[in-house]
């Protein structure tokens, strides 16, 4: 069976929830394509442009953090602990079922 990948973007700002998805043909595509919207949110977003997420793990671990940080090599949370915004990029592998 064929597979496609899905970089699925969910962003949630004041209770307004957002899904973006992009299908990839592989797994190396969608995770450039996870990097680049991480990369975007991080520059050109309102409410995380200028965040650096190696500072935000170090304050985490101090337990001082105005941020939470999970993220690994198919999905990345990063939500702010004081308001009510999110943002969830996760990579799904799905496969194709072709009928007939």
């Amino acid at each position: 069976m064929d597979k496609v990948y899905i970089v699925l973007q969910e962003s949630n700002c004041d209770g307004q929830i957002l899904i973006e998805v992009t299908p990839c043909a592989d797994l190396e595509t969608a995770k450039k394509t996870m990097q680049d919207e991480i990369s975007t949110l991080l520059t050109e977003s309102n409410k995380y442009s200028g965040l650096d997420l190696d500072e935000i793990e170090k304050e985490q671990e101090d337990g001082d953090c105005d941020y939470t940080l999970e993220r690994n090599d198919t999905s990345f949370y990063l939500s702010c602990n004081y308001d009510d915004y999110y943002e969830h990029i996760s990579i799904m592998e799905k496969e194709i079922v072709k009928m007939g």
